[in-house]
C-alpha cells in the first residue's frame, strides 16, 4: 500500500441487480429495460477505508437517473435513500436520505467521479476531466462530509433506456 495506485477495472454486481436492469459490456455497463418504477445495480468492488476513485460515464441519459456509492445492503427498487450517496442528472447532490446541495448537472457522454476520502471522512463529486496527473482532484464540484462503512459504486435508474458504464479507475 503505502501510497501506491492500483488500477482496477469495475463490474456491475449481476447478483445484486433489479430484475429490470440488464448488464452488458463485461457486466460493465448497465441498461435499465423497463419504464416501471426504480431499478439499481451495486458494483462488485466495494471499499472501507484509503482514497478510492468510481468513476460512471453515462452513455444514455434518461429522467431520474442517478450515479454514486452506497452500503452493500442498498435496496435495489429505490432512488436516493438512507443507504446512499447519489447525483441525479438534474445536479441534485442526495447523500443519506437528504438532499445537501445542487451541483451541476450530468449529460450523455460525461464521467462523473465520486472520491471516497475515508481518511477525510469525505465524499467528493467532480467529472473525470477535474482530475489531474497522478489523481490529484481539482475543481471539486461538491463534497459530503461523514462518510461511513463499506461502500460500492451504484446506479439508479426511474426511467427506461438509461445507461450507465463503470470505467477504471485507480485506488491507494
Amino acid at each position: 500500500k503505502g501510497g501506491s495506485k492500483r488500477l482496477f477495472v469495475p463490474k456491475w454486481d449481476s447478483n445484486r441487480k433489479g430484475t429490470d436492469v440488464v448488464l452488458s459490456g463485461g457486466d460493465a455497463t448497465a441498461y435499465r429495460c423497463t419504464p416501471k418504477g426504480w431499478g439499481a445495480v451495486l458494483g462488485t468492488h466495494a471499499v472501507s477505508s484509503g482514497r478510492s476513485l468510481f468513476c460512471f460515464r453515462i452513455d444514455h441519459l434518461a429522467n431520474n437517473t442517478l450515479v454514486g456509492v452506497a452500503l452493500p445492503d442498498a435496496r435495489l427498487n429505490e432512488g436516493a435513500s438512507k443507504r446512499n450517496v447519489v447525483l441525479k442528472e438534474t445536479g441534485e447532490l442526495f447523500a443519506w436520505g437528504s438532499k445537501v446541495a445542487l451541483l451541476p448537472g450530468f449529460q450523455a457522454g460525461d464521467t462523473v467521479c465520486f472520491v471516497l476520502d475515508y481518511p477525510g471522512r469525505a465524499i467528493h463529486v467532480c467529472q473525470a476531466s477535474d482530475i489531474g496527473p497522478g489523481g490529484v482532484v481539482g475543481g471539486i464540484s461538491g463534497t459530503v462530509q461523514g462518510i461511513h462503512g463499506t461502500l460500492r459504486p451504484f446506479a439508479s435508474f426511474g426511467s427506461i433506456n438509461a445507461s450507465v458504464t463503470l470505467v477504471p479507475s485507480q485506488w491507494e
